[in-house]
């Protein structure tokens, strides 16, 4: 869970960066261009790393593999690399993929867990998932533009928040029936 609280707070950042550069003075184009740019490195990171440990037993390969592809993705984005930010995003996809089959196969709460990472997954990797299908980036409900990532944010946060809830009331269920050890 502690990978997932910090993996919220950067999203949380991250979008915050929109309000204040859309509504204040605080920070110019530029700026929120380049953490735009860098700030998605540690979010996958810290995505990939909660949701290794949702498995029953966490991979080190992946945690592994997970660091290296963040540090490609900053290399990426600092050099303006497109190919190595690609690589890095799309190798951070795969991983999430092979977590999913973990999920599939022995994860707890399968359906709702698979259903979460789909949308947190749709939220990250947007360009790359949505947009080779042909979802729009910005719909207009009521003349109105919303980022499709707010929606599927809409979507993520309560069922992460339903998920986690449900993981919490199980395991204190399983402690409560454990017997006490006697000294």
């Amino acid at each position: 869970m502690i990978f997932a609280s910090i993996a919220l707070a950067l999203m949380a950042s991250r979008r915050l960066n929109n309000a204040i550069v859309a509504w204040t003075d605080l920070m110019d184009l530029p700026t929120y261009a380049w953490l735009a740019s860098v700030m998605w490195v540690p979010v996958v990171a810290a995505w990939t790393l909660a949701w290794n440990r949702w498995c029953l037993r966490p991979w080190r390969s992946i945690d592994v593999l997970a660091g290296l592809l963040a540090v490609a993705g900053t290399i990426g984005a600092v050099t303006h690399s497109t190919r190595v930010t690609s690589a890095s995003r799309l190798g951070s996809i795969a991983l999430f993929v092979v977590i999913g089959a973990r999920i599939v196969r022995s994860g707890p709460m399968r359906i709702l867990a698979l259903v979460t990472l789909a949308s947190i997954m749709a939220a990250l990797f947007g360009g790359e998932l949505l947009d080779t299908i042909g979802v729009p980036g910005i719909w207009f409900p009521f003349r109105i533009g919303v980022s499709r990532t707010q929606y599927l944010y809409a979507i993520a946060i309560p069922l992460l928040a339903f998920l986690i809830v449900r993981t919490l009331l199980s395991k204190s269920a399983i402690l409560q029936d454990e017997p006490v050890a006697r000294s």
